[in-house]
């Protein structure tokens, strides 16, 4: 009787020993399947996007060319907007300048040969933006400038600067020895390019000219042609 109970017991030793490790075999199982599915699911989900990204390359590539172009564009509009400004009074070499329309006063000082040692920089606002069309006339030390802006809210004198019109065209019949560039001395009579060169040296190596009988000492310009000359020129001071 002892004997057939401990074989039974070993028997359900044995059952239970396999029913453990055929649970822990399902387990493992179990565990694995799971894995290989996850995997499986994050390629697939990888897939996908690098197809999506595949499919859409092309119009993502043509939309960042598009913004580039346009990029381009605005940047060339900029670049390449001109307008023209006539610099007078002492500076090296006065005349029509073509600038950038955001360009500065200081820089067309430099494309203008730098001041005179007669100007007066102190009513010089070397950061003003220009405009086109705008006349600017760097005033001589001592001279009185109607032109100066009257609105300027800091006090300080601003370059003398307007665009051109009737009125300022028309302020005086006479011509100013030391603002006048090489195209308005021209209009002067018996004055021509040659002449009208020796002048603007004569100013840029002496300095203003005191009086208009000092245009004279100009090589090439006597007594006859200064008497010419004497009703319609002067210095800035009649």
């Amino acid at each position: 009787m002892i004997e057939k109970i401990k074989i039974e017991l070993i028997k359900r030793k044995s059952l239970l020993a396999i029913s453990s490790i055929i649970i822990c075999l399902l387990i493992i199982f179990f565990l694995v399947f799971n894995l290989i599915f996850e995997s499986e699911t994050t390629i697939q989900s990888d897939e996908s996007q690098t197809d999506f990204y595949i499919s859409h390359a092309s119009s993502l590539q043509s939309s960042l060319v598009s913004d580039e172009n346009e990029n381009k564009n605005k940047q060339e509009t900029v670049v390449t907007t001109s307008i023209f400004v006539d610099v007078k009074g002492a500076v090296q070499l006065p005349g029509v300048y073509e600038i950038n329309s955001e360009t500065r006063l200081t820089d067309v000082i430099i494309l203008a040969g730098g001041f005179l040692p007669t100007a007066d920089q102190s009513k010089v606002n070397l950061s003003q933006k220009l405009t086109d069309q705008m006349m600017i006339t760097i005033p001589v030390l001592g001279a009185e400038n109607s032109n100066i802006d009257t609105n300027n809210k800091e006090g300080n004198l601003p370059i003398v600067s307007s665009p051109l019109n009737e009125t300022n065209e028309t302020q005086t019949d006479k011509v100013n020895l030391n603002t006048a560039d090489i195209v308005e001395l021209q209009t002067l009579s018996g004055i021509g390019e040659k002449k009208a060169e020796r002048i603007l040296q004569y100013r840029q190596e002496k300095g203003s000219f005191k009086t208009v009988e000092e245009l004279k000492e100009v090589s090439g310009i006597g007594d006859k042609t200064f008497e010419a000359l004497a009703e319609f020129i002067s210095v800035g001071t009649d």
